[in-house]
């Protein structure tokens, strides 16, 4: 990881100052230090296993932004150490880090952006296991990505956009299926009217993965997107899915992405559906079918939101060690947030899960109740104290808890923006 972050950043640097060296610039950087307490009573999230402990957990890091004419980067980067006091877990140590660079080489035509994430993720991409315990069903992810492109006009109105991708995905876990994908495709944007544009797609992908698969994929769409007021819009893009793998298994199938955002001015409302290629540490390629509609309403001194989800994965080829088939969510959920006084602000949020699978498990327990609350205290302006408290309760049946397990989880942080 710090091989790819640390070239990522010489490669923005020199293209950077050749680009742009007269440029007039704004420049920020910002150290970051954190220091919090945990308490748990279940460090491994497990039913079988409970353990008690506490996690002294240190952060130094910092908050780095570039921004002129014709090159920017936007980084942020924590060092993550945790001490378990009664040894759940030893030597963790880990990084934290989202690097974003573009540079318009020619201005106006050829542009390169950059891009490097590292950061510790669910294994299983059903369930956010990074709420229940800090390393429990996780693995350490980096995804880097490099992409050059070409911004051609052939009218007035039109826009092609023709570039190539590379991404690198990387897991720090025997389990989890490393990928290089190459990629080259078209975006085209047509400007119909100032509230309509029509756009249309087409990409090509070649990927390798670790565990010796490989597939060729073409995608190809079209579809508008319609800004009817000032806050409102709708949008379509559809298309169709051609996969052909290195041991003679295809895919074929449609994907797309809709949706609707409308301002009633005393709330917002979204309904939203996409079916597209999700990234999953356990398999070789995932394809994501949701729907979600939520409502969101800001206050003067806070805001509030509810939403009701369901997500779909299907693996279009699955490593063979992993087992996990097809898998099914529908969740709803509400939070909140209110300041009782300036500087002083409280939030909490309530969700439900419920869980189908294809493979199903002892350890695949089909509802997962969570509830959390917190207060965050700014105490000065470099300076902001939390508490926060979550509990996650893990159930066969939605009103019983017998045979389920649950967590609780209390943390107190405090953090520091020099």
């Amino acid at each position: 990881m710090k091989t790819k972050v640390m070239a990522i950043a010489v490669g923005l640097a020199i293209a950077g100052f050749i680009a742009d060296a007269n440029a007039a610039e704004e420049k920020l950087f910002t150290p970051i230090f954190s220091i919090s307490q945990e308490y748990t009573d279940n460090v491994f999230d497990s039913k079988d296993n409970r353990r008690t402990d506490y996690i002294t957990r240190l952060r130094p890091g910092f908050a780095s932004i570039y921004q002129a004419a014709r090159w920017n980067w936007n980084v942020a980067y924590n060092l993550d150490y945790r001490y378990y006091a009664r040894d759940s877990k030893t030597n963790d140590l880990s990084n934290d880090a989202a690097v974003k660079g573009s540079i318009a080489i020619l201005e106006n035509f050829f542009y390169l952006d950059l891009a490097d994430t590292y950061k510790r993720v669910s294994l299983d991409t059903l369930r956010d296991e990074t709420v229940a315990s800090s390393f429990a069903n996780q693995t350490e992810q980096n995804i880097a990505t490099i992409n050059p492109y070409l911004l051609w006009h052939p009218s007035q109105k039109t826009i092609l956009k023709t570039g190539y991708r590379y991404t690198d995905t990387r897991y720090w876990d025997t389990t989890g299926v490393d990928k290089k994908n190459h990629s080259g495709y078209a975006d085209l944007t047509y400007e119909l009217t100032s509230k309509l544009n029509l756009l249309a797609n087409y990409t090509f992908s070649h990927q390798e993965a670790s565990d010796s698969i490989r597939y060729n994929k073409h995608d190809a769409s079209a579809g508008f997107k319609y800004n009817y007021a000032e806050k409102s819009y709708l949008y379509a893009n559809g298309g169709y899915t051609w996969q052909d793998f290195s041991n003679n298994r295809s895919a074929r199938y449609l994907f797309w992405s809709g949706g609707i955002v409308h301002d009633f001015s005393i709330f917002i409302a979204t309904l939203e559906t996409k079916r597209q290629t999700t990234e999953d540490p356990l398999a070789d390629s995932t394809r994501e079918t949701s729907y979600l509609a939520k409502i969101e309403r800001e206050f003067q001194r806070g805001a509030a939101s509810v939403f009701g989800s369901y997500t779909e994965y299907s693996n279009s080829y699955t490593n063979s060690g992993s087992g996990t088939g097809d898998r099914k969510k529908t969740a709803v959920g509400v939070t909140g947030r209110y300041e009782i006084i300036e500087g002083l602000t409280a939030n909490a949020a309530l969700n439900g899960e419920h869980y189908e699978y294809s493979i199903p498990t002892a350890d695949n327990f089909p509802y997962r109740l969570t509830g959390l609350a917190g207060l965050s205290w700014q105490m000065m302006k470099q300076l902001t104290l939390s508490l926060n408290y979550s509990h996650i309760s893990n159930q066969y049946k939605i009103d019983k808890m017998a045979g389920g397990w649950a967590t609780n989880r209390a943390i107190l942080e405090m953090k520091m923006v020099f």
